[in-house]
């Protein structure tokens, strides 16, 4: 087997120890009180604010789309069309598939080139991850117990992070003595490559030096914790809902670690992850099974459903032929 078949295989076995062991301390009636009981208002505002979150990911993509694609004139509608349709595609394709549909649907509509999009997806991928990694440390400082399993998490996103930054920074600043490195290994073993590969590398670094700029960099921090701040906002109040005093690292822990379960896909959605990463994330902070259950049913039904009414609109609204989308991105 393959290291990520036997990582999936381990993850997989986790999770399911995980949910069998939360069934056979689960009080199903009460967690049935819990849903029935869910404050309305409470969770009408955490689906207000989840949605706000979704149309807001288009904004700091298509940011990074003129920054580093070097693009210009690239609409909301149709980098919204394009996310939209990705998020659906992830719900139920393996390995980020979706990746791929937002590369073709943007190439298709604005002429962008592949290795453009797939730099502006790795970017908007790196936001995400820092942000989530400063919120699980953040928190983390406020929970009132720290399993030893955190510790070890602590220092894999740490080191990763850093590890990251590090070497996005060494690469931009001798990127000039990369490319040449890139044109040496290509001369040698793929010559009828080098233009080409010379050309995509020497754009794909120069976009990423635009981040290096105060200017560039400031609003891209904005435009990502506008993002994670709903997207906390939306886990507060969704845990309001079905649990009374829940402390606000409570929720910001809870994001992050739901947000890290999609790190290793298991199954369509991210099913079973999902709820066994909120039982372990709010038992660190001493909140009952069956509301950290009741949350994770209504949070997680939240967001396929939202996923999946807007790549439905984006069809309808934009007369999208998605079987031949599809059908390009399997070829690529």
């Amino acid at each position: 087997m393959t290291p990520k078949t036997i990582l999936r295989l381990a993850a997989f076995v986790f999770v399911a120890t995980v949910l069998a062991w939360a069934a056979n301390r689960l009080d199903w009636p009460e967690l049935g009180q819990r849903l029935a009981g869910a404050s309305p208002s409470l969770l009408s505002g955490m689906l207000a604010a989840w949605l706000a979150a979704m149309l807001m990911r288009p904004v700091r993509f298509r940011y990074l789309l003129n920054v580093l694609g070097h693009v210009d004139g690239a609409d909301y509608r149709t980098v919204w069309a394009a996310m939209a349709l990705g998020a659906a595609t992830n719900l139920f394709a393996p390995m980020r598939a979706g990746d791929v549909v937002v590369a073709v649907y943007l190439r298709k509509r604005l002429g962008v080139g592949i290795h453009r999009t797939f730099t502006v997806i790795v970017a908007d991928l790196a936001c995400d991850f820092i942000c989530v990694v400063t919120a699980f440390l953040g928190a983390l400082a406020f929970a009132p117990t720290v399993p030893g399993w955190t510790g070890h998490a602590m220092t894999i996103l740490l080191f990763m992070m850093v590890l990251g930054i590090a070497g996005l920074f060494g690469v931009l600043r001798w990127r000039g003595r990369v490319v040449q490195l890139i044109d040496r290994v290509l001369a040698r073993f793929a010559p009828g490559w080098q233009a080409r590969v010379h050309e995509i590398a020497v754009e794909v670094l120069e976009g990423l030096a635009e981040i290096g700029h105060w200017r560039t960099a400031g609003l891209l921090v904005l435009i990502s914790a506008v993002i994670w701040g709903l997207i906390w906002l939306t886990y507060a109040l969704g845990l309001s809902a079905v649990h009374e005093q829940v402390p606000p690292a409570a929720s910001a822990f809870n994001m992050a670690v739901m947000a890290l379960s999609f790190a290793v896909p298991l199954g369509p959605g991210g099913m079973g992850a999902f709820e066994a990463s909120s039982v372990l994330a709010l038992a660190i902070f001493d909140v009952p099974l069956e509301p950290a259950i009741a949350f994770a049913v209504i949070a997680h039904l939240f967001q396929l459903a939202s996923v999946a009414a807007f790549a439905v609109v984006a069809v309808l609204a934009g007369h999208i032929d998605y079987r031949s989308l599809w059908s390009s991105a399997e070829k690529r």
